[in-house]
């Protein structure tokens, strides 16, 4: 029995089988679940739900999970029904992370374990619920509804890897009493590892009634994908040995299962590909995570991942930032010139600008604008520089080559009052009345060709 059925058969007989709210009995629902148990330490899982399965809920581990736990380890896009918490798709199981000199220990005993080579893309399940095929991800129950680094669907993604319609090859070949897993490689869908043309590869299959496991080593026939890479122990201990960066992502050991003992497997991530992973930040668009890498993270971005247009134009973008960011600040909050549209994007990013002035009392100069930058989060910087691109005075170089050497001037001769006082400024003026009424709005906006844009298109995956 799985280790998730256990804990909730034994989380509904020690507590009471409903929950009394006032003078009425409420059965238990799988929202309970969560917020009693699985919510909680040392689980932290969380679900996800489908519009056009209302009965169904997807459990799958977050940051927090305790990886070595047996019921973290199942819930790896583990679907149920919500009233009886029947598991009816459970493909292969969360793979245990070990490090280098731990997965040197395995290779002296080659004979235990099975190696492999582990695959850089997207896990999906199929299985048969309800009289009809269900594509699901670790965090989305249909996969005609989830995307990432691509704006295309998983689903979508699929269909050009295989050569004929997937419910057709599933209905043909797949058994419907097993969830089979299998790994998405394509081009548009990169992670870490780019992919010159799309493939699929079979992990394996999971019995849903017994939930014995078949790997793809004991049985594989399907023509219209592939299977993981065998490795011999010399070739893993050469590669683990081998600092370089090659297009490998890492190895995973598999125990079969034996008797009681279910299967168990292990993964070792090379050391290149650990870095180029924490390089990426877990953003879908590439040019996302090179925005949220730091000044000396980029450089060695470009190793990793190459040098692309892309690349050069935000970091054109972002000193173009600081100076334009000076020239709106200094125009709108000190010389008073202007009043920004509620629209304007750079509206709030101004407005937290300026509280840094009135918490510290300081002038802002170009190094605190620098400072203030870099701490901001890719979501904020991202349709900022999509403004800027498309912004043609901010484009043309009278913008900016002119505020090069832009300082805040002594706040003591351009604020109207003191804040905390009340009182006028010393060696300022007092502002005429109605005089934010009479400020004109920034709004000399001109859009060009989107260069940014046209790279990389601002994408919100899920996964």
């Amino acid at each position: 029995m799985a280790a998730l059925t256990n804990l909730i058969s034994t989380w509904i007989k020690n507590g009471n089988p409903s929950i009394v709210v006032g003078d009425v009995n409420k059965e238990k629902t799988f929202r309970d679940l969560f917020n009693q148990v699985l919510h909680r330490s040392p689980f932290y899982l969380r679900y996800s739900l489908d519009r056009k399965r209302p009965d169904l809920f997807l459990i799958h581990p977050t940051e927090l999970s305790d990886m070595s736990d047996p019921v973290v380890l199942e819930c790896n896009g583990i679907i149920l029904r919500k009233k009886t918490f029947e598991i009816v798709a459970r493909g292969m199981d969360n793979i245990c992370d070990v490090d280098i000199d731990q997965a040197m220990s395995y290779l002296d005993t080659p004979d235990t374990y099975a190696l492999e080579e582990a695959e850089d893309g997207t896990v999906l399940r199929v299985s048969y619920i309800d009289d009809q095929w269900v594509v699901s991800t670790n965090r989305c129950i249909d996969a005609t509804r989830a995307r990432w680094s691509s704006s295309k669907t998983f689903y979508r993604l699929l269909c050009e890897t295989v050569s004929e319609a997937p419910f057709n090859l599933f209905e043909r070949d797949l058994a419907k009493d097993e969830t089979h897993s299998f790994i998405l490689l394509h081009p548009e869908n990169q992670l870490v590892i780019p992919h010159r043309v799309p493939q699929l590869v079979y992990v394996g299959s999971r019995h849903i009634g017994t939930f014995v496991e078949t790997s793809s080593i004991s049985q594989h026939g399907l023509s219209w994908c592939g299977s993981p890479h065998s490795l011999s122990a010399e070739e893993c201990r050469s590669n683990l040995k081998n600092q370089e960066m090659h297009i490998r992502r890492g190895i995973i050991f598999t125990k079969n299962s034996t008797g009681d003992s279910p299967t168990i497997r292990w993964k070792v991530d090379y050391e290149w590909f650990k870095i180029a992973s924490s390089l990426r930040k877990n953003l879908p668009a590439m040019h996302l995570s090179y925005l949220a890498c730091s000044v000396e993270e980029r450089t060695l971005f470009r190793n990793y991942f190459g040098s692309n247009a892309v690349f050069d134009i935000i970091d054109r973008l972002l000193v173009s930032l600081r100076k334009y960011t000076m020239y709106v600040y200094r125009d709108t909050y000190i010389l008073k010139r202007y009043k920004l549209p509620r629209n304007h994007p750079m509206r709030d990013f101004l407005y937290c600008l300026h509280g840094i002035y009135l918490v510290n009392r300081e002038p802002i100069r170009i190094e605190h604008v620098e400072t203030f930058i870099q701490k901001q989060s890719v979501h904020v910087l991202d349709p900022i520089l999509r403004f800027l691109s498309n912004l043609e005075q901010f484009n043309s170089k009278q913008i900016v080559n002119q505020f090069d050497d832009i300082e805040m001037e002594d706040a003591t001769r351009v604020v109207n009052r003191d804040h905390l006082t009340g009182h006028t400024a010393k060696g300022g003026r007092r502002a005429p009345k109605n005089s934010q009424n009479r400020r004109e709005g920034l709004t000399v906006l001109s859009p060009t060709a989107d260069a940014y844009e046209t790279h990389f298109p601002t994408l919100t995956g899920v996964q």
